[in-house]
C-alpha cells in the first residue's frame, strides 16, 4: 500500500509541470492500428502500445516479444499535387499563392530497430524513427526538417486489486531519448532543385534527454476508464552545430528543455459479442481525449481535435475491421493477424492546424510486426 499511495501523490504532484510547455516533440512510433482507430488509447491496449499508451496496462497485457517493428506514416496536405500542377502548367499558374502558409507533407519510417518484450507486468522496447518533411511558413518560403530519433524505454504496470469484477491498475515508464534534427529555413518555394542540396550542409541539432510516464486504469466489468500522464518531467539538453559534418567538434550553441507534458484520459468497452466468438471474436469501442491540456500550450490547439471516437472488430482472431473519428475527421483502418506476424493499414484525414479544417490533410500507414507470444502464465502451480 506504501507503494500505491506513493504512485498516487507522484502521478497527480506531477501534473503542476504540465504550463511549462516546451518546444520539443515527444517520441512517438507511428503505427497503423492505432492509426485507424483514433490513435492510442488511454483505456486499452493488447500489446507493446501500451507503453505509449497507458503503462498501468501492461499489468493485464499477454506476454510476447515483438521483433522487427516496421511502420510507415505519410501526410500530405496537398502540396504535392500543387508541386506537380506547377511543373506541368508552370507559365500559366501564379504556384506561391496556392500554397498557404502552414501546409505541410511528411514522411515517417518507424524501425527497423522495434524490439519490445511484456512479461508479467514488465514491459521494455528500442525504437527508432526516421522523418522528414516540409512546411509552408511565410510568403514563398519553405522549412525543411529530417531527424532520426532513438527511444529505450521500460515500465512495470501494478496490480492493486482485483475482486474478479473491479480491478485497479497503476504503471510507471522510463525512457531515455537521442534525436538528430538537421533543418532549414526561407527554402524558395520555387526552388524546387534547393532540396536536392546536400542534407548534410543543414544546421544540425542533437537533442538528448530522458524523462517517465504516469498511468492508472479501473475496469468495471467490460468499461475501463484510464488517465496517463506523459513526461510531466522530462529534461532534455539541446545542442546545435553548424552542419553535420561538424557533430562532436565545437558545438553553436547549447541549452536545455523539456518535453512537452501530456495529460490523456479515455473510457473503453469491451462487451462479449452477441453471437459467441465463433464470428465476432473481439468488439472494442473506445473515446479518448489525447491531450486535456492542449489549450494551455503555447500553440492553443482545439480542444476539440483532442477527441477521438474509435471502433474495432475482429473476426475469427484473424482480420480486423477499425473505424474513428479523430480531430473531427474520419479515420478507418484494416488488420491481419496470422499469428507469428500481423500487418495493418489505415487511411485517415489529419489536422495539421490549430483549428477545425485548418490545415486538413491525407494520412497512410502501413505496419508490420513479427511477434511471439509467451504461454499463459498459470496462476495455481501445477499438481
Amino acid at each position: 500500500m506504501r507503494y500505491s499511495a506513493g504512485i498516487f501523490l507522484l502521478f497527480f504532484a506531477s501534473l503542476h509541470t504540465w504550463a511549462q510547455s516546451s518546444p520539443l516533440l515527444p517520441f512517438e512510433m507511428p503505427q497503423a492500428r492505432a492509426a485507424g482507430s483514433g490513435g492510442y488509447h488511454a483505456a486499452y491496449a493488447d500489446d507493446i502500445s501500451a507503453l505509449f499508451a497507458n503503462p498501468a496496462i501492461l499489468s493485464s497485457c499477454e506476454g510476447q516479444i515483438a521483433i522487427a517493428e516496421l511502420s510507415l506514416s505519410a501526410i500530405d496536405t496537398g502540396m504535392f499535387g500543387l508541386y506537380i500542377d506547377y511543373v506541368v502548367n508552370m507559365p500559366q499558374k501564379s504556384y506561391v499563392t496556392n500554397i498557404q502558409d502552414g501546409q505541410k507533407n511528411t514522411l515517417d519510417l518507424g524501425g527497423p530497430l522495434g524490439v519490445g518484450i511484456l512479461y508479467k507486468g514488465f514491459g521494455a522496447a528500442l525504437y527508432n524513427v526516421t522523418r522528414s518533411g516540409m512546411v509552408k511558413t511565410k510568403d514563398a518560403a519553405l522549412r525543411a526538417e529530417f531527424s532520426e530519433e532513438f527511444l529505450v524505454t521500460a515500465g512495470y504496470g501494478l496490480k492493486l486489486f482485483d475482486t474478479g469484477n473491479v480491478r485497479g491498475e497503476l504503471g510507471l515508464t522510463g525512457k531515455f531519448f537521442y534525436r538528430f534534427l538537421s533543418a532549414k529555413d526561407n527554402i524558395n518555394v520555387l526552388g524546387i532543385q534547393d532540396f536536392l542540396e546536400d542534407v548534410n550542409k543543414y544546421p544540425l541539432e542533437t537533442q538528448m534527454g530522458g524523462g517517465a510516464d504516469l498511468g492508472a486504469r479501473l475496469t468495471a466489468g467490460t468499461f475501463s476508464i484510464g488517465v496517463s500522464v506523459h513526461d510531466p518531467y522530462s529534461p532534455a539538453s539541446v545542442t546545435g552545430y553548424e552542419n553535420r559534418a561538424a557533430f562532436g567538434g565545437t558545438a553553436q550553441s547549447t541549452g536545455t528543455a523539456n518535453v512537452k507534458t501530456r495529460l490523456s484520459a479515455g473510457i473503453a468497452w469491451q462487451p462479449s459479442p452477441p453471437f459467441g466468438k465463433s464470428v465476432i471474436s473481439e468488439f472494442l469501442l473506445t473515446l479518448d481525449c489525447h491531450n486535456i491540456l492542449a489549450p494551455f500550450d503555447e500553440d492553443e490547439r482545439s480542444i476539440l481535435l483532442e477527441f477521438a471516437l474509435g471502433f474495432e472488430v475482429r473476426l475469427i482472431n484473424n482480420v480486423s475491421f477499425r473505424a474513428a473519428i479523430n480531430e473531427l475527421m474520419p479515420a478507418a483502418g484494416l488488420g491481419f493477424d496470422f499469428g507469428l506476424f500481423k500487418l495493418d493499414a489505415a487511411i485517415r484525414m489529419t489536422e495539421c492546424g490549430n483549428d477545425i479544417w485548418q490545415y486538413p490533410a491525407l494520412a497512410f500507414n502501413l505496419s508490420f510486426l513479427y511477434r511471439y507470444r509467451f504461454p499463459p502464465v498459470r496462476d495455481e502451480p501445477i499438481q
